[in-house]
């Protein structure tokens, strides 16, 4: 014969001594930190590029960006407005009316290329894709690629 399971109210519930129960408590929180902050990454790093670091480094690479308007929609995009001559972003051959772009957002990438040209180690990643305004309508086939310059000297 088999032995028969017990019944529901014959089991007895966990009880969690304080220091045990503080711990999941604690470790709980911290993986829901953990998770929400893996959610927000990308969207807090744009805002972090486009509030903070860009506009830190437009002199030092010559160039001001800001959004532009797309003609024929309503959509703005961050763009390069002016260029220094003789400026990093002069001799890396941007115009003004270039946007950045890029297959999984062109403003993020376009930070990432910037934090690289800074950084000596990082020369494969200074390229990026751009597409001028006066050319918006070609598309895609209009992109140039760039690359930036170290901009340490």
């Amino acid at each position: 014969m088999s032995a028969r399971p017990k019944s529901r109210a014959s089991v007895q519930p966990i009880v969690l001594g304080r220091g045990t129960f503080l711990y999941v408590v604690v470790t709980l929180v911290l993986v829901a930190t953990l998770v929400v902050s893996a959610l927000l990454h990308p969207a807090a790093y744009h805002q972090w590029c486009l509030r903070y670091y860009i506009p830190s480094v437009q002199d030092r690479f010559g160039f001001r960006a800001a959004p532009v308007s797309i003609s024929g929609s309503e959509q703005r995009r961050l763009g390069i407005v002016d260029v220094t001559p003789g400026g990093v972003f002069s001799r890396a051959g941007f115009r003004p009316g270039d946007i950045p772009v890029d297959y999984h957002g062109g403003e993020t990438a376009f930070c990432s290329v910037l934090q690289a040209a800074e950084d000596r180690a990082a020369r494969r990643y200074r390229k990026i894709d751009v597409i001028n305004l006066s050319q918006w309508d070609v598309g895609w086939e209009a992109r140039r690629e760039l690359e930036i310059p170290d901009v340490l000297k």
